[in-house]
């Protein structure tokens, strides 16, 4: 049982993946690179906001603009397939 549980587990684990890819790729370009800068990368949002020459409440506001966006998106999803609590969890949101 405990083989069936992981192998469950992998497969929404990959389906929430997907998810997230399909979610990512509906932003812009510029909110995408952003995204991947801080959570892919791990750079730091002040690195980031010295490179694109803004203040850091500035890139703030782009990164909470955008996650917005990406939390819309997963809440259609998560609604659509009754998603629960111990999905969210394997991926650890």
């Amino acid at each position: 049982e405990d083989e069936e549980s992981n192998l469950e587990e992998k497969l929404i684990e990959n389906e929430m993946y997907e998810e997230l890819h399909k979610a990512i790729s509906t932003l812009s370009k510029d909110q995408q690179w952003l995204i991947y800068e801080i959570y892919f990368k791990g750079r730091p949002q002040v690195e980031i906001a010295k490179e694109l020459g803004i203040l850091k409440t500035s890139l703030n506001d782009r990164l909470t603009r955008t996650l917005k966006k990406l939390k819309k998106f997963f809440w259609a999803i998560f609604y659509k397939n009754q998603v629960t609590f111990k999905h969210l969890t394997i991926l650890k949101v």
